[in-house]
């Protein structure tokens, strides 16, 4: 799940329900304005949360592969 410092929907809200809702493999990403991604879906510094988000989807696929 991902939240942002300066999302001015509350998103961040929905998206802790959710994930404490889930039973599953999980991290709760939160993205600040200091590193330049706190804005709604990390705008700004879009190639940081990439590399982020899919550095776990990596660690995840891993971690199947190894069972």
């Amino acid at each position: 799940m991902i939240g942002n410092e300066d999302d001015k929907k509350n998103w961040r809200n929905q998206a802790v329900l959710l994930y404490d809702a889930l039973k599953c493999p999980k991290e709760y990403m939160y993205f600040t304005n200091k590193e330049g991604a706190g804005a709604h879906c990390q705008a700004g510094c879009r190639v940081y949360a990439n590399d982020r988000i899919f550095n776990w989807i990596e660690k995840i696929l891993v971690r199947k592969e190894e069972k």
